[in-house]
């Protein structure tokens, strides 16, 4: 009977070598995010490439990766911020010439980093579970590629339920509805979720299905906290944005009234220096005033005064001469080129002999002769005389 047991126990331990204790308990009831492919909803892209081919196809998910070495990841179109979730698909590989097919689930996708897990199944009936930070893995199980023997896995061109467990950090996990293991690890909060696929891999998927919980009150009290939170934080910087702008703008108008404030002060000193000038001089004026006698400061003013009074006269009469000077000027060179004009004319006549004059004449004749006849009588003109 004992014998019975043991080999009854040995059994289980080789179908689920690594089986741990559950850790999840309670049903995920709320859905939140369902694909079953019976039509192209966008929910998963479609890509078709030389090494990628992902359609949705006869109902199913299609997924062709044609890179000989490197695996790849194809995301849904869900921003999942989820921390406590069900997550469940159907899988199957497709035939191959290779033995290194391997297709999974990959979840806690980080987008700022090269961040994840991956539960994923190959073609021999074996599973295996990565952790992905920053680029650097770490397999979550005791051998060392990670991978796991596992009779719960069905052969190729079958489909293999997996399923993936969290909350609080703690995950379990389950093929075909089999619990495999589970552990604990609170590296990721949440994250975005997806297919993997090995390298030179073809397989299928009938459904991409995520659960959650009803959220308690003590959630529903932080969500509704964390938004009020997000929402003050936005109001902040928005506020933030304003308040810069609007010291920016002061800041230019007050640089601005500055600059006018600076061009005023120098013009204003230059002013200053100009008026100490003066006034430097008026001080100097005003102490030798102060030392005069104040009866002889009177009489130097009246005959300075004077002085200047005949200065000015005769600053006039020596205008009215240099007029007086210009108008004869003037005149003598009209009464120059009115001699020239009647000598050209022939109308200025000159005696050619002179008259014999009898004795006792002379003298009459002498005077006679001293004036000019009629002939050669020249005209006289005035100088005008200008006010």
């Amino acid at each position: 009977m004992h014998r019975h047991i043991w080999t009854f126990a040995i059994a289980i331990l080789l179908v689920n070598p690594l089986v741990g204790q559950q850790r999840i308990y309670g049903s995920f009831d709320v859905p939140a995010f369902v694909e079953d492919f019976n039509e192209t909803k966008g929910s998963f892209p479609t890509i078709t490439t030389v090494e990628n081919y992902y359609t949705v196809d006869d109902s199913t998910y299609f997924m062709n990766r044609n890179h000989p070495t490197q695996p790849f990841a194809v995301m849904a179109n869900y921003p999942n911020e989820l921390r406590s979730f069900h997550l469940s698909s159907s899988l199957k590989l497709g035939p191959s010439e290779t033995k290194e097919q391997m297709v999974g689930l990959i979840f806690m996708s980080q987008r700022d980093s090269n961040s994840a897990y991956v539960f994923e199944f190959n073609r021999n009936k074996r599973y295996r579970i990565r952790r992905i930070r920053n680029g650097k893995v770490t397999m979550m199980g005791e051998s060392v590629d990670g991978w796991v023997k596992s009779n719960a896995l069905l052969g190729v061109d079958e489909y293999n339920k997996l399923e993936v467990k969290t909350a609080n950090g703690d995950y379990d996990f389950y093929i075909n509805g089999s619990f495999v293991t589970s552990f604990y690890d609170n590296t990721f909060e949440f994250g975005n979720m997806g297919f993997f696929l090995g390298p030179a891999t073809k397989a299928r998927a009938e459904y991409f299905y995520v659960y959650t919980t009803e959220p308690s009150i003590a959630e529903v009290e932080k969500t509704e906290n964390e938004l009020r939170i997000e929402q003050l934080e936005k109001e902040n910087e928005r506020l933030k944005a304003e308040l810069a702008q609007s010291l920016d703008a002061k800041i230019v108008e007050l640089q601005g009234v500055i600059q006018v404030l600076e061009t005023q002060l120098v013009t204003t000193n230059r002013d200053n220096e100009v008026l100490r000038e003066e006034i430097e001089q008026y001080e100097e004026i005003r102490y030798l005033v102060g030392n005069i006698d104040k009866d002889l400061l009177l009489t130097l003013s009246r005959n300075l005064r004077d002085e200047m009074r005949k200065n000015q006269a005769l600053t006039n009469e020596n205008v009215q001469l240099k007029d007086s000077i210009d108008i004869l000027l003037d005149e003598h060179e009209k009464f120059k080129l009115n001699v020239l004009d009647k000598i050209v004319d022939g109308t200025y006549k000159v005696n050619a002999e002179e008259p014999i004059v009898p004795q006792g004449t002379e003298k009459k004749n002498a005077n006679e002769s001293a004036t000019p006849t009629k002939e050669t009588e020249l005209p006289t003109r005035k100088a005008k005389k200008r006010n």
